[in-house]
Parts: structure tokens; sequence; C-alpha cells
């Protein structure tokens, strides 16, 4: 049952959590969306719900002030997976999605995720040129910035690649 694990605006790995992990919320989300495209019965409360959270994180977004790029990287990924699965869902932020365009130090991972959501908002011209842009970054992530996102860097080329063929970029 979600709800057990449902904190305040977002969710946990434990049941019960108050705190939630906006990476895990993200996935949460991307999951319900792909459950009920593939004609699942899910609640539509639970996304209607998730959806709001979502919405209301991405505008209060904001880069942490730490001085650990991990987390600061961090927090940029979590942004772009969090706009591309709202696009998805069509709740495009075209808004979010244009400031975080204009984040100078986006990692090509960030852009590949971006790049996906203006592709679901049917901006497919702007996704190609920012994904056709990431393949100019060269990106030097930690150990550390996986452990914010349970990622590694097998799931980054695995999420890239499944992005690739839903952008119908089968070359790249």
């Amino acid at each position: 049952n979600l709800y057990k694990f449902r904190g305040s605006n977002g969710y946990s790995l434990w049941p019960g959590a108050r705190r939630y992990n906006q990476w895990l919320t993200s996935y949460v989300g991307d999951f319900l969306i792909t459950a009920k495209e593939e004609g699942f019965s899910i609640n539509s409360g639970i996304i209607d719900q998730w959806i709001k959270n979502e919405k209301s994180l991405a505008a209060n977004w904001y880069i942490p002030g730490s001085t650990e790029q991990w987390e600061i990287r961090s927090s940029r990924f979590g942004q772009a997976y969090r706009l591309y699965v709202l696009a998805k869902s069509g709740n495009a932020m075209l808004n979010e999605m244009n400031r975080l365009k204009e984040d100078h130090q986006l990692t090509s991972h960030d852009a590949v995720l971006l790049g996906a959501a203006y592709a679901e908002a049917g901006r497919k011209d702007l996704a190609e040129q920012i994904i056709n842009n990431s393949k100019k970054m060269e990106d030097d992530i930690s150990n550390a910035y996986y452990s914010r996102n349970f990622g590694s860097s097998i799931r980054d080329a695995a999420l890239i690649t499944i992005l690739y063929q839903d952008l119908d970029m089968k070359n790249e």
C-alpha cells in the first residue's frame, strides 16, 4: 500500500517516515503513470495528489546552498527528472523547464532528461537541440552523487537509452 510510504510532500523508503525523498517521489509518479498508460487500474486520486505535490516542488525548486558539488548535481538531476515525469503525465511546466535550461552547469544526464521533458511537451525541436548539445558535455560524477538518487552509471546509461528510444533518436 503506497499510502504507508507517503510523507507530507512525497514518498519515503520507510512506512510512516515524515521526510520524503525527492528522487523516489518522482520515480513513484513515473511508475504510476506508466502503469496507467499500460492499462492498469490506478486510483486517480493518488496520481492527482502526486501531480499537485510535484508541481509545487518543481515551482519552488532552488539550487541548494551547499558547497558540495554532488549535492548540487543531485538536486539538478532530481529537478530534471521531476520535470520529465510531469511532462510525461501531461503536466509540462515550461517556465521551470526554461529556468533549468538556462542553468549553465547542467550535466549531460540533466540535459537528456530536460530534452525528454521538452519532447513530451511537444517541443521536439528544442529537445533535439538540448540533447545534441549534451553530447559535448563532460561529466565528472562521483559516487556521492549517486547515493542521493539511488543510481549508478549503469542506471543512467539505461535511462538515457530509453529516453533516446522514446524520442526516436535510434542513431544516438
